[in-house]
């Protein structure tokens, strides 16, 4: 069942960590994992060599989950997906109105840069850096992933997945040859 309103964990940060080769025995772990959360700030950490998503934000697989204004800002994810697929180096889940990923550098995720799974919904992604994601650099497969703004970002992979329905995917720049230009750089 979708959660209660009075039972939903609402107002945490998570800031200025170094998460690195956690989860080594169950391999399903996320390095920072929210369900049903809201009003979460996750910024400036660094999440380094893990065998799942870099993050997870989200539950509900498209149900009313509570979630919203949540915050991914600032942070350096590198070295995810190692061992499981499905997943990214962020990766969100089911409607969060008002919610962000802004200006954080994703390299070398195995599978997925940037991933907006089912029922995601109303986030908006600016000025993010996905260097050498193996398959996507944005994944939105399927219709019920919706109403989602993804601009300004950059990726080395001209290779994104937009299934879903009335996403705004647009103004985002294909990099080659590793010439980052000084905007991207200086996330």
């Amino acid at each position: 069942p979708d959660a209660l309103p009075a039972s939903q964990d609402r107002g945490f940060q998570v800031a200025n960590n170094w998460i690195h080769d956690t989860t080594v025995e169950y391999h399903g772990g996320v390095g920072v994992f929210g369900g049903y959360v809201a009003d979460l700030a996750l910024h400036h950490n660094e999440l380094v060599n893990l065998p799942y998503s870099g993050t997870a934000v989200g539950w509900g697989w498209g149900r009313n989950a509570y979630a919203e204004n949540n915050l991914f800002v600032a942070n350096r994810i590198e070295n995810v997906m190692q061992v499981l697929a499905a997943g990214g180096s962020i990766y969100t889940l089911s409607s969060q109105p008002r919610s962000f990923v802004n200006a954080n550098y994703l390299a070398n995720s195995v599978i997925n840069g940037i991933y907006h799974d089912e029922g995601s919904a109303y986030y908006t992604d600016r000025f993010d850096v996905v260097q050498q994601a193996w398959v996507y650099w944005l994944t939105l497969w399927t219709a019920s992933i919706h109403d989602n703004d993804i601009q300004y970002c950059w990726h080395d992979l001209d290779n994104g997945n937009n299934a879903g329905t009335n996403n705004v995917v647009a103004n985002n720049t294909f990099v080659a040859d590793s010439n980052w230009p000084a905007a991207a750089r200086s996330v």
